[in-house]
Parts: structure tokens; C-alpha cells; sequence
């Protein structure tokens, strides 16, 4: 029926793992030397070994020679090692099991940014942000991910308010990554947005890419808007050359975003992407991203997002969108062993302002 053959009984992993310098015979079944010659381990779930013909196939997977046992982790197969540009599940990403919720897949990052868009009405904001974004594996290579990213700006306010302005994202979903073939991710956001307003918002975001060898990546990535809101606020009326503001209704909407991109994975977890596209409104856009890790635990990414104006706005100055960020990411484990990228790293990052958009209809 194609099933390996079994030559003994699992063998826990803390009976396994007390000498790895070598393998004791009291862990396997008497067997006749030709015959053991002509097998060797398999990674299996729960952390267990059996052993098996070589060149056969194991759900689906064909095996690979060689084992390395690290302090922490192990490492299955004769591809790169743990310092090399392979990924690596991790200590408890088992791809089908159930694991205890841990930190390992856990960053938070920090830095500044500045944007600005039709809620600014003729102005722009620079601030800072902090937030945190962690994934925590399921079954069968699904993880779930979820964060925060808070945003401080215009300390100083805006010409039509004092005040300063706080904005909450916070995005929930899940994804798969894989090595070659399909991978995706699809999430929640919601934002809060107070300024001379208060508002909440919602869209839909996600994508879809097609790995290549190399670690080369084409795709495609989408953002789609929950409905409209109103709040009390200070409105820009337009005349004479001049811009006045008065306290009226503001009404607000989220942007459609559809865009295909091409990402390329560095070594030890860096990758960077590019991409350009268009919104629901027949607006062009552009933008990228880029990750770069500085040691097994800090990383530096920065993005940007510009959206053009429209053709048929009066004030295109003040319809067109963009922004501009980076940020200093700490992962306290790691990623991966020896500064690798983990399977169950998020694959979308947290929401921003360069990938929710709103406007004024």
C-alpha cells in the first residue's frame, strides 16, 4: 500500500535528546545490520521518530538525509544549515499539531512616520509609533497573526485645531507561508482615528503570491473598506485663492487598494518588495517595502505609499495621499535559530497609514 515500514516504536523526545553527541542501540529494535544500514530518522508530530526505507515518501513529502541538532531547535534535510538562507518551523511550529501559545513568534517594533491624506485637509502629520505584531501556529502550516500599532502626530495641531492626534490600528487574520508555491494571508483592520474628530473604521486586506526558487515572489494584495462614517468636525471650504474652516459634518470612507507586487527573501530573514496598482477611484499608486535584519534580534524596515490625486478633484493638492515610516524591530527570541526566518513570522504587517487609506467622498 506504499506505507513505510516501521523497524520500532516511538521514541520520546527526552529519552532522545540525553546524549545527542551519539545514538545509543538500546533506542532501536534488534534488527539485521543490512537492513539498518538501509534506513534512517524522520522528523514525525509530537516530536517522536520512526524509522523508515530510504527515497519513500511520507505524506506526500519525500525525505531527506542528514539530522543536526541544535541547542534549541532541530533541523531536518541536506539543504542549508541553521546559519544559511532556509527557514525554519521553529521550536514549536510543528506544522499539524496543536502547540501551548508561546512568545517565539512574538515582535514589537517602534519608530516614526509621516503621512497625509484628504482627512488632513491641506496639511501634513509626522509622528511616532509603537505596537507590537505576533503569530501563533494552528494546524497544517496555518498561523494566526495579530497586533497593534498606535500612532502619535501633529504635536502642535493644525490650523484648524489645537489638538494633537492619536490613531489605533489593529489587525487580526491568518496565513500560511510557504518555500515554493502558493502562499497567502487574509486579516481584519480596524482603526480609531481622534483628532478633531472621532471615527472607526474597518477593511478587509489581504494577498496572495505565487514562491519561487531563489526566494523570489510575484503576488497580489488588496484592500477593501467597510462602509462609511460621520463625525463632527471642522471642514475645508475652498475660495478665493484662500481655504476656510468651518464646523459642518465630516463624512469618511475607507480607499479600495488593488496592487500586484514582486518580493525578493534576503539572507536571515531580510526581504523587500515592490509594488504599484490602483484604488476603487481610478487613482494610481506606488510603494514598497523593506526589512533588514542588523542581528539575530533587531531588524530595520521602513515602507512608503503614494497614491496620486484625482483628475477630477478641484484642489488636487489636497486629494492626493502618501506616507512614510520606519521602525526598529525587536524580536526578543529571535527569528528562528541562528537569525533565520520563521514560518509563523505575520506575513501582513500591522496596519498603517500606507495601508489604510480614507477619504473624503
Amino acid at each position: 500500500n506504499g506505507a513505510p515500514r516501521v523497524r520500532n516504536s516511538f521514541i520520546p523526545a527526552h529519552e532522545r535528546m540525553a546524549s545527542r553527541s551519539s545514538r545509543s542501540q538500546s533506542h532501536f529494535t534488534q534488527a539485521p545490520m543490512s537492513e539498518m544500514e538501509a534506513q534512517e530518522e524522520l522528523p514525525m508530530p509530537s516530536r517522536k521518530r520512526m524509522l523508515t526505507d530510504e527515497h519513500q515518501h511520507v505524506a506526500g513529502q519525500p525525505m531527506h538525509e542528514g539530522e543536526y541538532y541544535g541547542e534549541e531547535e532541530m533541523y531536518y534535510g541536506s539543504g542549508q544549515g541553521p546559519r544559511g538562507l532556509s527557514r525554519n518551523w521553529g521550536d514549536n511550529c510543528n506544522p499539524c499539531c496543536f502547540p501551548c501559545p508561546r512568545l517565539g513568534y512574538f515582535e514589537a517594533f517602534a519608530g516614526a512616520h509621516g503621512f497625509t491624506g484628504p482627512l488632513n485637509r491641506t496639511t501634513g502629520s509626522f509622528g511616532f509609533q509603537e505596537g507590537f505584531n505576533a503569530g501563533m501556529p494552528m494546524f497544517c502550516g496555518l498561523t494566526l497573526q495579530a497586533g497593534v500599532n498606535a500612532t502619535q502626530s501633529n504635536f502642535e495641531g493644525a490650523p484648524f485645531t489645537p489638538d494633537d492626534r492619536t490613531q489605533f490600528f489593529t489587525t487580526v487574520g491568518a496565513f500560511r507561508r510557504v518555500d515554493l508555491g502558493l502562499q497567502a494571508g487574509l486579516v481584519v483592520d480596524f482603526l480609531r482615528d481622534d483628532w478633531d474628530y472621532n471615527i472607526d473604521m474597518t477593511q478587509v486586506r489581504g494577498e496572495i503570491g505565487w514562491m519561487m526558487p531563489c526566494g523570489n515572489e510575484l503576488g497580489f494584495w488588496f484592500a477593501a473598506g467597510g462602509d462609511q462614517t460621520i463625525s463632527d468636525a471642522q471642514v475645508a471650504f475652498f475660495a478665493n485663492d484662500a481655504v476656510a474652516f468651518r464646523s459642518s459634518v465630516l463624512v469618511v470612507e475607507p480607499v479600495d487598494m488593488y496592487a500586484f507586487y514582486y518580493r525578493r527573501q534576503f539572507a536571515c530573514g531580510g526581504e523587500g518588495r515592490a509594488f504599484a496598482g490602483g484604488t476603487d477611484d481610478n487613482r494610481g499608486l506606488l510603494g514598497g517595502n523593506i526589512r533588514l535584519p542588523l542581528n539575530p534580534c533587531w531588524q530595520f524596515s521602513t515602507d512608503f505609499l503614494y497614491v496620486v490625486a484625482s483628475d477630477d478633484a478641484d484642489f488636487r493638492f489636497n486629494d492626493e495621499s502618501w506616507n512614510v515610516s520606519f521602525n526598529l524591530v525587536w524580536t526578543p527570541f529571535g527569528q528562528g535559530s541562528g537569525g533565520c526566518q520563521n514560518y509563523c513570522r505575520p506575513l501582513l504587517d500591522v496596519a498603517n497609514n500606507g495601508s489604510f487609506l480614507t477619504r473624503l467622498p
